[in-house]
Order: C-alpha cells, then structure tokens, then sequence
C-alpha cells in the first residue's frame, strides 16, 4: 500500500534489481502519479497544485526494498519579494 513521505504518498509495485529500476506510484494532492520504471538516481519531478513541487529520487535497492527522498528541486525559480507597502498613482 501507499505509504506517506514528506508531502506525498509512495507505493512500490515492482522491484528489478538486476536492472536497477521500480514501479511505482505516487499520490500528491488527491491526483495519483503511475511510474512504469524510474531508474536509480534518477530525479522525478511531482507536481503539486498546493505545495512546492517536490522531486523524488530513489538512490538503492534491492530485491525488496528501496531506498531514496523527497526534496525540492535544485533548479526551482526563486520566490519574488512580497511587497508591503505599495502606493497607487493615478494617470491622468
């Protein structure tokens, strides 16, 4: 079954570990996500409609377990100041 990681739910279908790849899927905001075959050290991304997207990495395996995180991209784009104080001027 799924099993919670960080902001997303994670369920491991099948494990080759002869060839280094798994099946698996993953639920991020009630949406479920079907991975045929990730590939080790291979980063997925997991798009989020509330939160931060995150990326799943599985780094080991083996015949029936695998091991690996959840993190935020290296490449995201940086969050804009949030302006406080702002003034309207009128246009004639």
């Amino acid at each position: 079954g799924f099993q919670l990681v960080g902001p997303v739910e994670i369920a491991v279908w099948h494990i080759d570990a002869k060839h280094g790849l798994v099946q698996a899927s993953v639920i991020s905001d009630q949406q479920r996500i079907d991975f045929a075959q990730l590939k080790v050290n291979e980063s997925v991304p997991i798009p989020s409609l509330y939160t931060q997207n995150v990326e799943l990495v599985v780094n080991g395996l083996s015949r029936n377990q695998i091991s690996g995180y959840v993190s935020e991209p290296k490449n995201k784009i940086p969050e804009l100041p949030q302006i406080t104080n702002t003034t309207v001027v009128k246009v004639p």
